[in-house]
């Protein structure tokens, strides 16, 4: 195991996997709004105006680009107090909420090292949007 993978395992315990991406070309600078508009839905709900004052979902977010095709891959950690059911079907609500997002793939994550070592496999594509660890 690298040493970038043990360091993002080390900042917490990945449960969800997600992925989104969009239904049709947008810049950069449109994805990144989009994927804080999505994230910052996520934190809302769950911890009202919180969010302001830094309380946020713990995530670590993968910014990809398929020559013009944006995505992000998303590792959750699930809230305490929430079933990881309920945080998927939020997740799901969540992005089908935003007209601009394509479909969205959330699946549990079976080993975080994996996890990790695909959405993570090209660290200079890596921009942590909102973690909060």
């Amino acid at each position: 195991m690298n040493t970038i993978t043990e360091e993002l395992l080390s900042r917490g315990d990945w449960h969800i996997n997600a992925t989104i991406t969009f239904r049709y070309d947008v810049t950069e600078q449109q994805a990144l709004k989009t994927a804080h508009l999505f994230l910052n839905k996520l934190d809302k709900h769950y911890f009202g105006n919180a969010r302001r004052k830094g309380k946020r979902i713990k995530r670590l977010v993968a910014h990809h680009t398929d020559s013009t095709r944006h995505h992000f891959h998303i590792l959750f950690e699930t809230p305490k107090n929430i079933k990881p059911i309920d945080f998927v079907r939020r997740i799901r609500s969540t992005s089908h909420s935003i007209p601009s997002l394509g479909q969205t793939h959330i699946k549990p994550t079976e080993s975080q090292a994996n996890s990790i070592n695909y959405n993570f496999r090209n660290i200079n594509n890596f921009e942590a949007i909102g973690t909060n660890y």
